[in-house]
């Protein structure tokens, strides 16, 4: 199955390693809008967040 035949509500299987690297772009994703919605937000803080985030997992 490739990328493009994924919908929204489909349910995959995923290995332990799909999963983390799942759980990484959600945080990475959350850390970012977070980081854009904040009103005197830094890019370098929103990338040393993000880089916090990739050492942590």
């Amino acid at each position: 199955m490739s990328a493009d035949e994924v919908a929204v509500g489909d349910w995959l299987l995923l290995s332990a390693e799909d999963h983390r690297a799942t759980m990484r772009l959600d945080r990475q994703t959350l850390l970012y809008r977070q980081a854009v919605s904040a009103p005197n937000s830094n890019s370098d803080d929103s990338r040393k967040l993000a880089r916090d985030s990739d050492l942590a997992a």
